[in-house]
């Protein structure tokens, strides 16, 4: 049913309910979690696990990043359209998103911050994890402008969710004009790319990443009936191009690879998309979980456990997706609640 002042849903975006399209969003971003998660735990953040097949297998599993960012660039804009958005409404956007994801964040920033501390008193640490800690590099943390300090982030993947919050400011600002027809996304896709040639644009993550997220608004013109199938080609090999110049092989692939599924596949499997359903908490407790145990399994037990490090990461993965669903229940999902609850749609 179509409620009173909303406009008929054009045929490519009754094919995109029919196809069920959403549901597979949901599964990309459970791919993407997991991904993130395996390449932390196999090349760096623990140590002890680290050994050539694992380095080799994994090492793709930074790539998640990338489908997060062509998922974004899709599914933002969708959601937008079907709430009729304008400009006017750009305070309700930003604060639902900002209420939804920073507070879960913060609480992870907060636990890392006492996993630092209780690094340096318990385990006697050489590193002094907390040496370099000011008011001014928490607080840059906690507000996601790392980028233009000199600070470093208390949590590397933060630095995506900065990109993430940039790329939220920009379409909501430019969501109308850029998405009006063909010739305004090829403007402003244009000029939003150039970003990345500007170099007092550097600090702002979201120009060096706008090619992987224009793959995803791409697909979104297509299922608005903006872009023809012509149309799409083109920009999916423009883009395509683009992602190899300005990052590398691996990128196109996953970038690519992204687009294409939210074009053609369908994927309604229940484990994966509870695994999408919790993909947020996973990203944000992922390392804190990992490099937990890795502490109370390696050096306070000694040796890895049963003699081999995939031993390690099996537990590590298992605890980290137990973790997530708490997290996701306790934290974050009373925040999705908060957010729908204060930032009603206009007439509800």
């Amino acid at each position: 049913m179509i409620k009173e002042g909303q406009p008929p849903p054009t045929a490519n975006s009754q094919q995109l309910s029919a196809k069920s399209h959403l549901p597979t969003v949901d599964a990309l971003r459970g791919f993407a979690a997991l991904s993130v998660c395996v390449f932390h735990y196999t090349n760096g953040t623990l140590p002890r696990i680290q050994f050539p097949g694992l380095l080799d297998t994994f090492v793709w599993g930074y790539y998640g990043v990338m489908v997060f960012f062509v998922l974004s660039g899709f599914i933002i804009p969708y959601s937008l359209a079907r709430r009729s958005y304008s400009a006017r409404s750009f305070g309700s956007f930003f604060g639902k998103r900002l209420l939804r994801l920073a507070p879960p964040s913060y609480v992870i920033l907060l636990f890392t911050l006492g996993q630092l501390y209780a690094a340096d008193r318990w385990l006697h640490s050489p590193n002094h994890y907390t040496a370099t800690l000011s008011w001014a590099r928490v607080l840059h943390n906690f507000t996601y402008t790392i980028p233009f300090t000199g600070y470093k982030w208390l949590n590397n993947i933060y630095w995506t969710l900065a990109v993430e919050f940039q790329f939220y400011l920009l379409i909501g600002l430019l969501f109308r004009p850029l998405t009006r027809n063909k010739y305004t996304f090829l403007v402003g896709g244009v000029l939003l790319n150039l970003g990345y040639y500007l170099p007092w644009l550097q600090p702002v993550g979201f120009f060096r990443e706008s090619s992987v997220f224009l793959l995803g608004l791409a697909v979104f013109m297509y299922y608005e009936e903006k872009l023809g199938s012509r149309e799409l080609a083109l920009a999916l090999v423009v883009l395509t191009g683009l992602n190899y110049v300005q990052h590398d092989g691996q990128t196109v692939v996953f970038g690519l690879g992204t687009a294409l599924a939210l074009l053609l596949l369908t994927i309604r499997h229940p484990a994966a998309l509870w695994l999408g359903r919790i993909s947020y908490s996973l990203y944000l407790t992922h390392i804190l979980v990992g490099t937990t145990l890795e502490v109370v399994l390696v050096r306070l037990l000694g040796g890895t456990p049963l003699g081999h490090p995939l031993v390690l990461l099996a537990i590590c993965l298992g605890s980290a997706l137990g973790v997530a669903y708490l997290f996701y229940r306790l934290v974050e999902r009373p925040f999705v609640k908060l957010a729908n609850c204060v930032f009603r749609p206009r007439g509800t």
